[in-house]
């Protein structure tokens, strides 16, 4: 069996080289040498895409309002004056 030593991924083609040892050992028996190694595989795997990916902006409203839309939540569900809900009515706190 060949083993690999693993470092601090730094480039695409050896996050591709981790991506595809993870899928090999995807399915190790907890507690056994390859579940260890899939384990460091994923902590390394996720400081590479934390490092060179960006989230982009994304307005919280615009985002609360998405959510509502995927679980087919009534924009006036937010507030009991059953208005439609705007960017001012959720910034004004209620009296």
């Amino acid at each position: 069996m060949k083993v690999t030593i693993w470092f601090l991924i730094e480039t695409k083609e050896e996050y591709q080289k981790a991506v595809s040892r993870y899928e090999e050992l995807k399915n190790a028996s907890k507690g056994s040498d390859e579940h260890k190694e899939k384990m460091l595989i994923v902590h390394l795997i996720s400081e590479y895409e934390t490092k060179t990916s960006e989230l982009p902006e994304v307005d919280p409203i615009e985002m609360i309002k998405i959510r509502m839309e995927d679980f087919w939540i009534p924009y006036y569900s937010l507030n009991h004056d059953r208005k439609p809900v705007t960017e001012q009515n959720l910034l004004t706190k209620r009296k």
